[in-house]
């Protein structure tokens, strides 16, 4: 697996494995959002210097992503807390991607946020 950092135009990838029914079942957020729903808090999240994210791939196609931030902003669970958030395609799971893609970026991340 390659870890990269996100982009952008990864909003549509990160928008698409959210709406996965095991990965939307152990989210904090459950109920059903829009793409143009998602887009805003994309922007919001993907923009802020509080939020760090990373994306693991597989032959060339994002297969996860993690990312780690500070909370002030009003979405957070806990304001004042930190939140990693991290997401595996079904079809890569069992693999120690997720623990790689920890493994490898919670380092950067803490020295960042």
């Amino acid at each position: 697996m390659r870890i990269r950092r996100a982009r952008y135009e990864d909003g549509l990838f990160v928008y698409a494995l959210s709406q996965e029914p095991s990965v939307k079942a152990a989210s904090v957020r459950t109920e059903p959002f829009s793409l143009e729903q998602h887009l805003a808090w994309w922007e919001r999240r993907f923009m802020a210097r509080t939020q760090a994210w990373w994306i693991g791939e597989a032959v060339g196609r994002p297969i996860g992503y993690v990312r780690y931030g500070r909370c002030g902003l009003a979405e957070c669970t806990h304001m004042g807390s930190s939140e990693v958030s991290l997401a595996i395609h079904p079809d890569h799971r069992g693999r120690g991607h997720g623990a790689r893609l920890l493994e490898r970026t919670h380092g950067d991340a803490l020295r960042e946020l």
